[in-house]
């Protein structure tokens, strides 16, 4: 991996600050090869993107990161009829991000450039009402379209209201640009609602 014509920390001397420009990008010349990018605020990398003006570092290759999350969530996520799957809702945080774009009110993660990403989601779900049930969860792309590589799981609920079960997925897809990541999850028994308590989804570039 190339490095950057002069150390981060002067950046602000290669392109001078720009308000004109928000959105646009601009290329870092590594010797004298240029990186990749796209002018105009689409995909790229190792580039700098003009945000409030100011020129900011885009990403480095296998760097661009990012997930949405959820702690003591009060949120119930409806379940219309058993066997049919939902997405998940209910997330409130996005955390630290570069290079995709996590979205907590839309409950999902948007790729901003194609390339293969681990993909993690840790979650304790909750029965809402009394009756244990088989609880299927999934990590999908494009609301709903399909699911991403094995990234499916089955487990059980205790037979309580307030009752928990655990699970965790994780697993390596080829994305592309403008795919949304989202976790959607089903009733395998009856038509009982979930409530994902604890929930976390979270991308990271690995090629």
């Amino acid at each position: 991996m190339g490095g950057f014509a002069q150390p981060p920390s002067r950046i602000a001397d290669l392109v001078p600050a720009r308000p004109d420009l928000d959105g646009f990008c601009a290329v870092i010349v590594d010797g004298a090869t240029p990186r990749d990018a796209t002018v105009g605020g689409g995909s790229y990398r190792n580039g700098l993107v003009c945000v409030g003006g100011i020129w900011k570092v885009a990403f480095s290759d296998g760097h661009a990161y990012g997930g949405i999350y959820c702690v003591y969530n009060t949120v119930v996520t409806t379940i219309t009829a058993a066997n049919t799957p939902v997405q998940m809702t209910g997330f409130d945080t996005n955390s630290p991000f570069d290079g995709c774009t996590p979205d907590h009110t839309q409950d999902h993660i948007t790729i901003d450039q194609a390339a293969d990403y681990q993909i993690l989601s840790s979650n304790t779900v909750e029965s809402v009402q009394s009756g244990g049930a088989t609880v299927r969860a999934a990590v999908m792309t494009n609301n709903g379209t399909a699911i991403v590589g094995s990234m499916v799981m089955e487990g059980e609920t205790s037979g309580s209201a307030g009752g928990t079960g655990q699970f965790t997925l994780s697993g390596i897809a080829s994305l592309a640009a403008g795919d949304t990541v989202e976790l959607w999850i089903e009733n395998l028994t009856d038509a009982k609602n979930f409530l994902l308590k604890h929930a976390s989804l979270s991308v990271t570039m690995v090629s």
